[in-house]
């Protein structure tokens, strides 16, 4: 097992299906199998699970709970809620169907301590959707018995997923844009920003393998977000730094104390 203890996983999740159910599962015991690291899991939903999703790993996570009432997935809010929890140097932006292989959360530990990067990117770049028939081969730990000519290209270059931040540095980029709401161009503008702010960006190598599911409201481009989600993307796009910095510093997430 390795040593992972100045990380904090951040899973912020919506149970909207047995698929979600499974995959969380299987998350929360890959990471418990092979780190010694803390988890926080943020659910956000009409009713809490805690029992359920505490039950689905022997081993101890922090959890916590939003109620909702209008099925609105506000990620980016949770992510900064739980950023201000987490109190260890390196923060893990994880998304509850995402797998990498050991190597890769190694790497990124060591690029952020050793290396004073701000951000990684934890993978090369290609998402892969794994179907079902092959999930046990993750539960087996054996990723790399994965065929990826049996999985769907997501994204060639995705940037979201498994991002490791420095959570100092971070904080001092603004945290997430809460503007993004639901699901869409989230990923990119985080990307985008901590380029312009002057952050260091990198990369692991290997694919980030994603568990397919099923989808809602929030998870794809018919989302009543998206419109505003892109306008806000252009927007930082046509920002430069200086504009920028100002613009960041107008946010005033209340909900939220970072003293």
């Amino acid at each position: 097992m390795h040593n992972l203890k100045d990380v904090t996983f951040m899973i912020p999740v919506k149970l909207d299906s047995d698929d979600r159910k499974t995959n969380l599962r299987i998350t929360l015991n890959y990471l418990h199998r092979h780190f010694d690291t803390n988890i926080i899991v943020y659910e956000s939903d009409e009713e809490s699970n805690e029992e359920f999703i505490r039950s689905l790993t022997d081993k101890p996570i922090h959890y916590m709970y939003e109620k909702i009432k209008d099925g609105i997935f506000h990620r980016t809010r949770l992510l900064n809620e739980m950023t201000i929890v987490a109190d260890t140097k390196i923060i893990a932006n994880y998304d509850a169907d995402v797998i990498l292989e050991p190597f890769q959360y190694i790497h990124a530990q060591k690029l952020i301590n050793e290396r004073d990067i701000d951000m990684v990117m934890a993978y090369q770049g290609p998402c892969l959707d794994i179907p079902k028939d092959q999930f046990h081969l993750v539960e087996e730990d054996r990723i790399r018995e994965i065929d990826p000519k049996k999985c769907t290209l997501m994204n060639p270059m995705s940037v979201g997923g498994a991002v490791f931040h420095n959570k100092e540095k971070y904080l001092e980029a603004g945290l997430e844009n809460e503007r993004f709401v639901s699901w869409g161009y989230e990923d990119n503008e985080r990307v985008l920003r901590l380029e312009k702010l002057g952050q260091k960006l990198a990369r692991t190598h290997g694919y980030c393998w994603h568990l397919t599911h099923s989808r809602d409201m929030n998870g794809w481009f018919d989302n009543p977000y998206i419109q505003q989600n892109k306008d806000e993307f252009a927007k930082i796009q046509n920002l430069n730094e200086a504009d920028l910095k100002e613009y960041v510093n107008t946010w005033n997430y209340g909900h939220i104390s970072q003293e």
